[in-house]
């Protein structure tokens, strides 16, 4: 668990750790949700654009293109990483 302080303007800094873990970036998105047990922090997933290229759908994330030579690196690093 990480604390943090919140500052005259409301602000609370998030940990780098969180951060990193949760791939927050400058400008990125996040989610505040009230509920009986407090406040939970989300990140907010970026709508994904779809085009059609060569006549095969192409997903964009936030400007970062998912081909299939990246989708395959994601998952030869997660089999690594097992």
């Amino acid at each position: 668990m990480a604390a943090s302080r919140i500052d005259k303007a409301g602000r609370v800094v998030i940990p780098l750790e969180l951060r990193r873990a949760l791939r927050l970036e400058e400008g990125g998105e996040v989610e505040l949700v009230l509920s009986a047990e407090g406040v939970s922090l989300r990140k907010v997933a970026p709508e994904p654009d779809v085009t059609v290229e060569d006549g095969l759908p192409v997903i964009s994330l936030g400007g970062d293109t998912v081909t299939n030579d990246s989708v395959l690196d994601v998952i030869d690093r997660d089999r690594g990483a097992r």
